[in-house]
Formats: C-alpha cells, sequence, structure tokens
C-alpha cells in the first residue's frame, strides 16, 4: 500500500472519531460503516484482481481523489442523510470499477491476442473480483439505506417507564381497589415519564371487573422508524415488555415485530418501594376516595 493511502486510512480514522462527536445528528453505526468501508473494499478487492495492473497500463491517474474522498467523508459524518447519499454515490463508483473490471476479464478471456492493458492480465481473477465488488456494495448501499432513522431508545430508558407505569398501577389499586384504566396516549405519556417512547403503538388491557391489567409494548415503541427492512433487520435486535398487576416484568429479544410471550423470562420485578414512591405521587382525590 503506498504512502498517500496509508495517511488516507489514519485521516480516516481520525475523522470518523471526531466529526460524528460534534455532529447534531450523527450517522448510526451502520450508516458509518456502509460509507466508510465501500472504498476500501473497491481498493482490496481491485487490487486482488489485478485492476491496478491494468489501471497502470491505462494511464488513467487522477490526482488528489483520496483528499477529496476524505473531505467528502468528513462533512458527511456530521448527518446520517449525508451518510447516506455518500454511501449511494460511493457505491455508484464501486460497481462501475466491478464492471469495469468484468468487462477486463471478458475481453482478456476471448482475445487469442491480448491488447497491451491485458497483457498478464488473469480473466478469471478479474472475473471474480469483479463479481464481489459488486455484490458486496450493493449489500453496503442498501444497508446505510436501511439503517437511515434508525434510533432506538435505550434499554433502561424503556425498563424505567415499564416499572413506573406498573408501580403506579398497583399503587392506584390499593387506594381504589381497581386499576386505574389509561384511556389515551396523552395519559400513558405522563404515566411513564418517558417522551421519547412512542406511546400509540403501547397496548394497555384490563379485566372487565378491574382487578387485572397487562401492558405490552412491542419493538415499535421504543423505535423512531421501525426495524429496518429485510434482511438487514436479523442485524439487530429489540426488547418485547409485557408487566401485568403481579409486578413482573417480562422481557424477549426479536428481530421483528412480535409481542412478548406470557411465559417470557422475568427481568424485573417492581420493588416495594417503588410502588410507595407511587402512592406519594397519587393524587389526593384518589387517596381521600379510597376503595
Amino acid at each position: 500500500m503506498t504512502m498517500p493511502r496509508c495517511l488516507f486510512f489514519a485521516l480516516l480514522g481520525l475523522l470518523a472519531g471526531a466529526q460524528p462527536a460534534l455532529a447534531n445528528q450523527p450517522p448510526g453505526p451502520f450508516v458509518l460503516l456502509s460509507a466508510v468501508s465501500i472504498l476500501p473494499w473497491m481498493m482490496l478487492l481491485t487490487l486482488a484482481g489485478g485492476g491496478y495492473a491494468v489501471l497502470r497500463r491505462i494511464g488513467r491517474r487522477r490526482r488528489f481523489r483520496w483528499l477529496v474522498a476524505v473531505v467528502v467523508l468528513f462533512f458527511s459524518f456530521s448527518h446520517e442523510g449525508l451518510a447516506a447519499l455518500v454511501a449511494l454515490v460511493f457505491g455508484v463508483v464501486a460497481v462501475w470499477r466491478g464492471l469495469r473490471m468484468i468487462g477486463w476479464g471478458v475481453e482478456a478471456k476471448r482475445q487469442p491476442e491480448r491488447t497491451e492493458h491485458l497483457v498478464d492480465a488473469s480473466p478469471w481473477r478479474l472475473l471474480a473480483a469483479g463479481t464481489v465488488l459488486i455484490v458486496l456494495t450493493v449489500v453496503l448501499a442498501a444497508q446505510a439505506m436501511a439503517f437511515v432513522g434508525y434510533w432506538p431508545v435505550p434499554q433502561n430508558q424503556v425498563e424505567e417507564a415499564v416499572t413506573h407505569f406498573v408501580a403506579y398501577q398497583i399503587a392506584y389499586q390499593r387506594a381504589r381497589g381497581r386499576f386505574h384504566e389509561v384511556t389515551g396516549e396523552e395519559e400513558l405519556a405522563e404515566l411513564s415519564r418517558v417522551w421519547s417512547l412512542r406511546y400509540g403503538n403501547a397496548r394497555v388491557e384490563y379485566a372487565p371487573d378491574g382487578k387485572a391489567f397487562e401492558l405490552l409494548l412491542p419493538p415499535s415503541v421504543t423505535l423512531d422508524s421501525g426495524f429496518p427492512f429485510f434482511p438487514f433487520n436479523y442485524l439487530v435486535s429489540h426488547p418485547s415488555y409485557r408487566a401485568d398487576e403481579s409486578g413482573k416484568i417480562r422481557m424477549v429479544y426479536t428481530h421483528h415485530e412480535e409481542l412478548c410471550r406470557p411465559d417470557a423470562p422475568v427481568v424485573r420485578i417492581v420493588t416495594e418501594a417503588e410502588i410507595q414512591a407511587a402512592e406519594a405521587r397519587l393524587p389526593e382525590e384518589t387517596l381521600d376516595s379510597g376503595p
């Protein structure tokens, strides 16, 4: 690897760490990985297929192109939309390189007397490397698009919200003899105290006599735009919660939209101290009315 390319990777590593820390909406790791890795993969597969030898014989060299790539990447690290756009642009460049390598491979394979730039070229290496480059580039570019807008809520915040809601319900039941039936998204948000959750997707089911309830939080409650499209949803997993009047909070990890099973493992149990803290927050009219 030549010195300019070594400097390219060193500068890229520094910028990758510095720019997102200063950005307002930096790209997530999967979008950033796509934007950063397409060009290095193109370089590696071009080298493996013998494409650089062909390019040297053609004599088409563009100075400062790696500096341009670094500058473009620097600005793309400040916003996920820019990073996805850069991944697509780099993807087009890499696919074009892959198509050229396939074309060189076909040309070298068919001609008994090769042209000067294909004298020492290996047709099968060019064909194989070009094909792998195209497939890999398409996957990486699609990955960048799949993860735009993917911003999950931290798991500890979700569990805090569920705990708060269950503790409030148990405290309310002790004071009134029944559970407090939540009738709208606003009220659920107020009880949970975590405004970043998508409350419209939460489900609260009550027994007809008001003696039991069940809270169901599918993964979409904690995701801004849902799971990435298939098959990239299998690169991540998110919790799905279920809780009831027993104070037990159950959770399973899933790769798609799925409700937590009733027999899922218990990850947390609401403590008596948390219930008493909820009792202290009950409105005075609730305590005065009694069960």
